[in-house]
């Protein structure tokens, strides 16, 4: 079982997100995090980010997923307009607090399955699974004369905590007019963890 952060961040400030939106919009960055989603047994994210995403609030009342082909768990505190539903398709929607959150992954951790729940944010919902993470996928993205302004951050990698073991060279995107690559950060084993 592997928990792995997902995120397209600002290469220069970390931003994520202004008001409850993605800062950028790289189709690149969509089409990976579909991509690599699409083999995940869960993706979790918060309300917040949940009711982001295009159509959300559409799906929810036609009990459809905005995330087709995906399991989500989505973490609130609060009433969500709707209870949890499986789709016509056979992808489920999960409203779930935080305790339930601990259970699934805990759950998961025992089954010890080839399996990958993908953590999908916003900002508190990363710095909380943080520690239980395994792996961290980023897309950094920078836009020339683009100045990044917003309230949510992917939280501060630290490098005695991880290791960047994959990075793509920098890439352009014709349709968002932004250079992009991906980072794949794995959390550095204890000793004795081996």
């Amino acid at each position: 079982m592997s928990f792995v952060m997902i995120a397209a961040v600002d290469a220069e400030t970390g931003l994520i997100g202004a008001g409850n939106k993605l800062i950028h919009r790289v189709p690149e960055d969509l089409a990976r995090f579909r991509e690599l989603t699409k083999r995940a047994v869960l993706v979790l994210m918060g309300r917040k980010t949940f009711e982001s995403l295009p159509g959300a609030e559409a799906a929810t009342q036609a009990r459809r997923t905005p995330l087709p082909g995906r399991n989500l768990a989505v973490l609130t505190e609060g009433p969500m307009k709707g209870d949890g539903y499986r789709t016509p398709q056979g992808d489920e929607v999960s409203f779930v607090s935080r305790e339930s959150v601990d259970s699934i992954m805990n759950w998961m951790e025992r089954g010890g399955k080839q399996q990958t729940l993908y953590i999908a944010g916003g900002a508190q919902v990363y710095r909380e699974m943080m520690p239980r993470a395994d792996a961290i996928e980023i897309t950094e993205i920078k836009k020339p004369g683009f100045q990044a302004v917003g309230d949510a951050y992917f939280p501060k990698i630290d490098p005695r905590e991880w290791e960047l073991s994959v990075r793509s060279p920098w890439y352009f995107s014709d349709a968002a007019q932004s250079e992009y690559r991906f980072l794949t950060y794995t959390r550095i084993k204890k000793e004795n963890q081996a």
